[in-house]
């Protein structure tokens, strides 16, 4: 600051007379706010910011004809140090009298030194700062010791905004030293999601018909000696070609630094503005008229634009309100029914959002953990073949259909946060018809040459805390977001499997885990009937209970082909 001096800043709020908090509080508000600004203004300047709900209208914030006798001044001068007011000019908008609290804020001001800086920088500084369908007037002020006006660099009341009543009150202090700029060390992070929107499926699937003959060519084409990779690449370019510029948004978020955060890391997100969900034409055309009244009352402040003003606010806001009510009316039929009828999506809905984790953990740290936790297994060429295993079931290398593939397209589940290549399950499942054939011959190509497509296996990576130290890599399970289309892919080779295993009694009846229509509640059923059993023949039971720490984790893949290769199933058809 140019005096060197310290700013203390005070942000303040005062309720209107004859509020509740007057009832309810026992104090007097501007005689703390008097307390603070003798304790303050020792200290350095000071300046009161804020809504003081008080009218002064053109009275003198100062005291006029403040000199004292030349024998008088000479009289105290070893016992105080006198300064007089000086007066200063304002200027203002508002020309009624003061009110109550106004002449609380004129008071203050003569008691304490400070002044209103609104009507002292220009012309617009004593515009009006608070409209509504009462008039107008000037509540919002800024308050600086009169020496103070040094360090102000521009002072204004902005113009009237949708967002309150109020004018924004607008003032920039001269600083000195140091700037913002060199404290913060915030980070702008920006990347792309992929979010599906029901209004767009119609243009979607409309494009993509557009695209039938390349789809067409495509399949014509594709043939056993082609680079696997390759094709499902330009698979993948002719997906997101029709679905990018419907589902594709780019979001900002903005890392605080521990100085703009109050040493609280936050993550600020800020995309494109939406419609509220209850707005439609009509409320939209009633916002724009209001839109429109509140720039002509902007330029001109008159009384017949500020009563336009209003009237046009109140027919949005009437309007707002009650599509508002009917939308929430409708909203709790709807989670009422949902409740009944789909408790997953109703529960999920009022899910708790996760905390913030703070850890020190970088990425680095996680992709050492990752690599080191799926090279354990590695499988050696050669080491595993099918060369001493006579028995083979072509069943499971018959060639895939589209029958097949339509079952697991359905069971597809939505929402759901797509891999690397960017393909979503909606995608699939809404325009399966013309997608089957593409499918259907890419899968029998792959299941021919066994070759399993790099995109496939490249996925995202996110590391989900578990428990314990936030600060061990080993407190953590990676979720990987893979490519939909492989996933659907090995959907159709577990579904076969599963088909196979059931008819050829492969599973025992002692497995529950990944079978359909069994669970822990069958292993508790039959553990309760033990346990029921042994009671009543009066014999002893004896029971061991394990749990496996990261049991997925240490699971050999190898011992895993070798017992598939065991029962039949051929590692070139499901490698």
């Amino acid at each position: 600051m140019s005096d060197c001096k310290d700013l203390y800043l005070c942000a303040i709020y005062v309720p209107p007379d004859k509020n509740i908090f007057y009832r309810k509080y026992d104090c007097d508000v501007f005689e703390v706010l008097q307390e603070h600004i003798e304790h303050y203004g020792a200290l350095g300047n000071i300046a009161i910011i804020g809504d003081l709900n008080g009218r002064i209208g053109k009275a003198n914030d100062f005291i006029g004809h403040d000199l004292l006798s030349t024998q008088l001044q000479s009289d105290i001068s070893g016992l105080i140090d006198y300064t007089p007011d000086s007066p200063s000019e304002r200027t203002t908008e508002d020309i009624k009298p003061a009110n109550t609290f106004g002449r609380k804020i004129l008071d203050l001001c003569k008691s304490s030194g400070v002044r209103v800086c609104n009507g002292r920088f220009g012309k617009s500084s004593g515009k009006f700062t608070f409209q509504n369908k009462n008039g107008c007037s000037v509540i919002d002020y800024v308050l600086l010791s009169h020496e103070s006006f040094s360090i102000v660099n521009n002072f204004m009341i902005g113009n009237f905004n949708t967002f309150s009543c109020h004018a924004p009150v607008i003032i920039d202090f001269k600083l000195k030293g140091l700037s913002l700029t060199d404290f913060c060390s915030c980070k702008i992070i920006k990347y792309n999601t992929y979010n599906w929107n029901e209004e767009y499926k119609d243009d979607i699937k409309r494009d993509l018909c557009a695209s039938a003959d390349k789809i067409s060519d495509l399949v014509n084409s594709m043939n056993e000696t082609d680079n696997i990779d390759d094709i499902v690449a330009e698979t993948n370019d002719i997906f997101l070609n029709i679905t990018e510029k419907y589902t594709k948004r780019e979001v900002i978020k903005t890392v605080k630094c521990d100085y703009c955060n109050g040493k609280k890391r936050n993550l600020g997100v800020t995309g494109f503005n939406r419609d509220k969900p209850w707005i439609n034409d009509e409320c939209k055309e009633l916002y724009r008229t209001y839109k429109r009244a509140l720039s002509q009352f902007n330029l001109c402040r008159s009384e017949e634009n500020r009563l336009y003003l209003n009237i046009s606010k109140q027919r949005f806001k009437r309007m707002e309100n009650t599509l508002k009510r009917r939308y929430k009316t409708q909203r709790g039929d709807m989670f009422s029914s949902m409740r009944r009828t789909n408790p997953k999506y109703f529960y999920r809905k009022f899910r708790r959002k996760r905390k913030t984790l703070n850890s020190n953990l970088t990425l680095d740290d996680f992709v050492t953990h990752f690599k080191n936790l799926v090279s354990k297994d590695n499988i050696i060429d050669g080491q595993v073949n099918d060369e001493n295993y006579d028995v083979v079931y072509s069943e499971l290398d018959r060639p895939f259909t589209e029958q097949e593939i339509d079952i697991c397209v359905k069971k597809l589940k939505r929402e759901k946060a797509p891999g690397y290549d960017n393909i979503l399950n909606e995608f699939i499942k809404e325009c399966k018809t013309v997608l089957l054939p593409l499918l259907c011959k890419l899968f029998n190509v792959i299941l021919c040459t066994g070759w399993f497509p790099e995109v496939w296996v490249t996925s995202v990576l996110v590391p989900l805390f578990k428990k314990g130290s936030m600060n061990d890599t080993g407190n953590y399970r990676g979720i990987s977001l893979v490519s939909h289309v492989g996933k659907l892919f090995t959907s159709v080779i577990h579904t076969r499997l599963m088909k196979w295993c059931k008819e050829n009694s492969i599973l025992t009846d002692a497995q529950f885990g990944f079978i359909p229509g069994y669970g822990t509640r069958d292993a508790i059923f039959a553990l309760h009937s033990v346990i029921a059993k042994s009671l009543r023949k009066g014999k002893r039971l004896y029971c061991c209970f394990v749990d496996y720490v990261k049991a997925f984790d240490s699971v050999s893949h190898l011992i895993l082909w070798q017992k598939m290769l065991k029962c039949g199933i051929t590692v070139i058809a499901y490698l």
